[in-house]
């Protein structure tokens, strides 16, 4: 049985209106400047921020994701605890995963899940491998996308990937909100108006 593939687009193409799509396995990393600030996705697609908070001393992280529409409102969001992980990087893979397993239970189809991970956004792209932790992850992330009918993976720097970073951040030191996805969106709207 032929394994089904998402399709994956580079962002810019959409944007410009001659959407390029791609098999996943075909798919290179474009070397462009990533945008400052966040920018809304196309119509008839939702964006997932995701990013990844890790304290080294404790071992603890926590992987956050926000789902954010056309106008920028979060409509979803998801922080999810790890204990005794050894990396930040790993935390940002979890973070990726928790952002696809968001985009599975909203039945989304069409998603850009957009990170400050550069390594990790290099990763899903490439399909390369980083290290024997994160693989595992990636691994899991690639099969769960291919359930999408298109996906891509966009790198932002960290100020335009703030909202991810602030709920990553509040909830690994503040474990209710952390499970508290109603606190989430009030504590989110608050800070986008």
């Amino acid at each position: 049985m032929e394994e089904l593939q998402p399709q994956i687009w580079n962002e810019e193409l959409v944007k410009s209106g001659s959407a390029l799509k791609v098999e996943a396995t075909n798919i290179r990393s474009v070397c462009t400047q990533p945008p400052p600030q966040w920018t809304p996705p196309p119509a008839n697609t939702l964006k997932i921020n995701f990013d990844g908070a890790f304290h080294n001393a404790s071992g603890n992280g926590v992987g956050a994701a926000v789902t954010r529409n056309q106008e920028g409102r979060p409509i979803a969001t998801v922080a999810r605890r790890f204990t005794h992980v050894n990396s930040p990087t790993l935390v940002e893979a979890l973070a990726l995963r928790e952002a696809v397993l968001l985009a599975k239970s909203r039945q989304l189809t069409t998603v850009i899940f957009e990170g400050d991970a550069k390594g990790i956004i290099d990763a899903m792209i490439e399909g390369s491998n980083l290290n024997p932790a994160c693989d595992v992850v990636l691994h899991d992330c690639r099969i769960l996308c291919s359930s999408f009918s298109a996906v891509s993976f966009s790198f932002i720097r960290r100020t335009g990937n703030w909202v991810a970073h602030s709920l990553a951040k509040k909830s690994l030191k503040d474990i209710p909100f952390c499970t508290n996805t109603l606190a989430h969106l009030v504590w989110l709207e608050e800070r986008l108006m």
